[in-house]
């Protein structure tokens, strides 16, 4: 029915039993984006209004958890439910940002002045994700009965595996098969330089394929310290700027279910970039290519105002607020209290670092 529903929005001409087929975004999710699509009071900055037909199109394009515009519905729908007042596309102009070129931020919260951009967290999880599926491909041509999984470390950060790992794959998946150790019927590979493992397990209805991996936060928080700022060129240099991270189960290696883990992990990554990069002399435009020249990080760090994390995955209540709310004591455009006091009340978790300035 779900799928129904959705169809008759986009307007799909084939036939609607299909669909199952190809849209893959779990149904409660895709009830969200559905519920977020007709809403008809959507306020935009743009003056032809809310452009509904382009969102339609890029989720066609790619009906599942890998595009970015089905996060930016779902987190748009949990301010709706929230009655958190916003509205999207809020036009930023080049003198307004650290970017070479004008551009339209995902959003702006006009009562605590603050511009946002929505950004799908995933550090890493996706990727170890991506590396197993296609040295999986290339092992399966040769070897069909073989389960690759990686065991090991999985604190490396998302350059690092798609530039030095996913990159690699086909080659990595040949070493496994030919240079690997073979004990007890599996292929063993280790790449000492980031601490992982490859396994190639023969597919037998009396064997299972189990990854055992090993998340430090610290280390984790250390690694990928820079994710953020791939895109710090959108930050504004005269108001709040706030980004919100939604994601799934599925996106990151913690716990789901554990709310200190998730808590004290999203802490340790936003301190990381509140606390120690104010200190940071390296270039923006060398991590960001859209950004202006010469601007330093210590720079830049000043400018982030606050990071959010949401778990999109379900609904939210105020006994189980999935919502991380983490404030730059630094920053040089604080979010106002009295807004931060609306994400509190919904029952959000809210560290401002008021005791780690020292």
């Amino acid at each position: 029915m779900i799928i129904k529903d959705f169809c008759e929005i986009v307007d799909y001409s084939a036939d609607v039993d299909n669909k199952d087929k190809i849209i893959h975004i779990e149904e409660l999710l895709l009830q969200k984006v559905i519920r977020q699509l007709k809403r008809n009071n959507v306020r935009c900055y743009k003056k032809e209004g809310y452009n509904k037909d382009g969102y339609i199109k890029e989720i066609i394009k790619k009906p599942n958890m890998t595009n970015g515009k089905i996060y930016e519905l779902l987190v748009y729908d949990w301010l709706t439910e929230a009655y958190i007042d916003f509205g999207i596309q809020y036009p930023v102009e080049a003198k307004d940002c650290l970017k070479k070129n004008d551009y339209d931020a995902d959003g702006f919260f006009e009562e605590g002045g603050t511009v946002f951009e929505i950004k799908r967290f995933g550090i890493g999880s996706n990727g170890y994700n991506v590396l197993r599926k296609k040295m999986q491909e290339y092992v399966d041509k040769d070897h069909q009965k073989y389960t690759v999984t990686i065991d090991g470390n999985k604190n490396l950060d998302t350059k690092t595996i798609e530039k030095e790992l996913i990159s690699q794959a086909k080659d990595l998946s040949e070493k496994l098969i030919k240079q690997g150790k073979y004990i007890q019927g599996k292929y063993i590979y280790e790449i000492q330089k980031y601490d992982i493992t490859l396994i190639a397990t023969p597919n037998t209805k009396y064997n299972m394929s189990i990854e055992h991996s090993h998340v430090d936060y610290t280390r984790w928080a250390q690694e990928n310290e820079l994710y953020f700022f791939r895109k710090a060129s959108q930050f504004s240099i005269n108001k709040p700027h706030m980004l919100i991270c939604p994601f799934t189960p599925q996106d990151i290696l913690f716990d789901t279910n554990d709310v200190s883990t998730l808590y004290q992990a999203f802490r340790y990554l936003s301190r990381r970039m509140f606390m120690k990069l104010i200190n940071d002399d390296r270039l923006l435009n060398t991590i960001d290519g859209k950004a202006k020249e010469h601007i330093p990080l210590k720079i830049v760090a000043k400018k982030l105002s606050a990071v959010m994390f949401i778990d999109i995955s379900r609904d939210s209540t105020y006994e189980d607020c999935r919502c991380w709310l983490y404030l730059n004591p630094n920053a040089d455009y604080p979010i106002p209290n009295y807004f931060v006091n609306k994400f509190r009340l919904l029952g959000a978790y809210v560290d401002d670092f008021a005791y780690d300035t020292y």
